[in-house]
């Protein structure tokens, strides 16, 4: 399935997932915007950007037709997770999820396009993805998994409050984030105090 026919059927009358309304989380000129079908390219864009893949597992490059089977077989079909597109002024530049969402626990993931020049914006997306899984979705814990040899990544995790959930292997550092340090922690309770975060619904 193209992605012209993805975004056909989700602006046509029948209702397939990823369409309709979607969550919208804003915060000073940042905006996180819930995942639809219409957003399949922007999404590969991001994805597919060299220094996004770069951090991934396999940094091959994402061809199109996988890409489209990845939403349509991952995204689409999942029960258990929340996908944004990050945007600055109206230039997406990165995402924000939680996935593998299990009781009261949830895995935060955040990529942007860039890192050196996107640092802003990747600490505004992970203040407002940990509130809206706080406060929206009542969640407790938060790990977030951080690739070996991402050190800036690791220091940040710590300095925001994360604290080791279990030893480091080859592949990852295990982090964990709980919901009362957060709401304790001060770089999270000065950046609310300065950036109020918004979220409501938009189509």
């Amino acid at each position: 399935m193209s992605v012209d026919t993805l975004i056909e059927l989700a602006n046509g009358d029948t209702p397939v997932p990823g369409e309709g309304e979607s969550i919208r989380i804003e915060a000073g000129p940042l905006r996180l915007r819930e995942f639809r079908i219409a957003d399949t390219k922007a999404l590969f864009d991001i994805r597919n950007h060299h220094s996004v893949r770069s951090g991934m597992r396999d940094a091959s490059e994402i061809t199109m037709d996988a890409h489209q089977r990845y939403v349509e077989e991952v995204i689409l079909k999942s029960r258990d997770q929340w996908l944004f597109i990050v945007s600055n002024d109206g230039v997406d530049v990165g995402i924000a999820l939680l996935r593998d969402i299990v009781a009261n626990t949830a895995e935060i993931g955040i990529m942007v396009i860039d890192p050196p020049h996107h640092r802003r914006e990747a600490y505004f997306a992970s203040q407002m993805i940990c509130r809206f899984a706080f406060d929206k979705l009542g969640l407790e814990r938060l790990i977030s998994k951080v690739p070996q040899g991402n050190d800036s990544a690791l220091a940040y995790n710590l300095k925001s409050g994360f604290v080791i959930e279990r030893p480091a292997d080859d592949t990852y550092h295990y982090l964990l984030l709980e919901v009362g340090r957060y709401y304790a922690h001060p770089t999270h309770r000065r950046f609310h105090q300065r950036w109020p975060v918004r979220i409501g619904r938009a189509r």
